[in-house]
């Protein structure tokens, strides 16, 4: 038996991906470096935020916006936060040059501030929560219905 000092304190997980496909306004698919030569293919979800559903508008102009700040075959930087419901990575999504890809849902209105269970989180303010083109009537919005 290996005897071992090491503890972990949570099961996270740091480190580069390729993305191979823009899926929604939140989700990337990627070819993710595990280390050791081993590699994953997986929908990542943003951390920190919710986009509308496709194929409501909003989640239609969530999806654009997300298409003009990456691009398949780009590099980003993964920071594991949980599994959700469906067994997907949450992350925090860092892109190329450095920007982190929730702040910029959430300012533009693309996005609505998520809990750290990916719920809805009210007590949060954020765009989502401000009136505008996506989302005018929030938190009962249409979009998303």
């Amino acid at each position: 038996m290996i005897a071992t000092n090491i503890k972990l304190k949570k099961r996270s997980w740091q480190g580069a991906a390729e993305v191979l496909e823009i899926v929604d306004g939140d989700t990337l698919k990627c070819d993710v470096d595990l280390g050791f030569k081993v590699r994953m293919t997986t929908n990542v979800r943003v951390h920190g935020c919710n986009c509308p559903e496709l194929p409501t508008p909003a989640g239609v102009r969530a999806l654009a916006f997300t298409q003009t700040l990456v691009r398949p075959g780009e590099v980003v930087q993964l920071d594991s936060k949980r599994l959700d419901k469906f067994g997907r990575p949450v992350c925090q999504i860092t892109l190329a040059d450095g920007r982190d890809l929730a702040t910029l849902l959430l300012t533009s209105g693309n996005a609505i501030p998520a809990d750290s269970s990916g719920n809805l989180d009210p007590t949060k303010k954020g765009a989502g929560e401000q009136p505008g083109p996506l989302f005018p009537n929030t938190p009962q919005n249409t979009a998303w219905k």
